[in-house]
């Protein structure tokens, strides 16, 4: 399908044809979410409104989870038990990710899950830990470039834009 590419930041309008989308209304929807996160080719910026999105959920997902994950510090405090679903979720989360990629951080972090299985099962008076612990790690860590940058590079590839760009008056 074919479409245009206005760049906000120099004013230039391109073509563009977003692969693998038929026209119509939803081929209309699906081309402008693709765009949202396509490249300026004349400029090299990047869609301001598709930055703008990205760090407002950023943002909302740091929130919400420093939010849950403090409830759950404190309910675990005087409930030991609510512990175990943060640990359960955390496991899920460490075993997708090594199944999905292996590495040697994987198998660190499995071993890691597991004495924090162990700690919450055996020592079930301090088990709100585990989740102050993970509150700590979501403050102080950020997501890696190549996980910020993978909307983009998506976009790179469904996305072909043509040499005709002009620049607007």
């Amino acid at each position: 399908m074919i479409s245009r590419y206005e760049c906000t930041a120099c004013n230039v309008t391109s073509a563009v044809e977003v692969l693998d989308v038929e026209p119509g209304a939803h081929g209309d929807i699906v081309a402008s979410v693709r765009m949202h996160h396509a490249t300026c080719p004349a400029c090299g910026k990047r869609n301001p409104e598709g930055v703008r999105e990205q760090n407002r959920d950023e943002r909302n997902i740091t929130i919400i989870t420093i939010t849950t994950m403090s409830a759950l510090t404190v309910g675990a405090y005087f409930v030991w038990w609510l512990a175990l679903p943060v640990v359960g979720l955390l496991g899920v989360m460490t075993a997708m990710f090594f199944v999905k990629q292996p590495t040697w951080w994987g198998a660190l972090n499995l071993a890691q899950l597991l004495a924090v299985i162990a700690f919450a099962w055996f020592v079930p008076r301090w088990a709100f830990l585990v989740p102050a612990l993970q509150t700590l790690v979501v403050l102080v860590g950020r997501r890696r470039a190549e996980q910020l940058d993978a909307p983009w590079q998506r976009a790179a590839e469904e996305l072909r834009f043509f040499d005709d760009s002009q620049r607007r008056l």
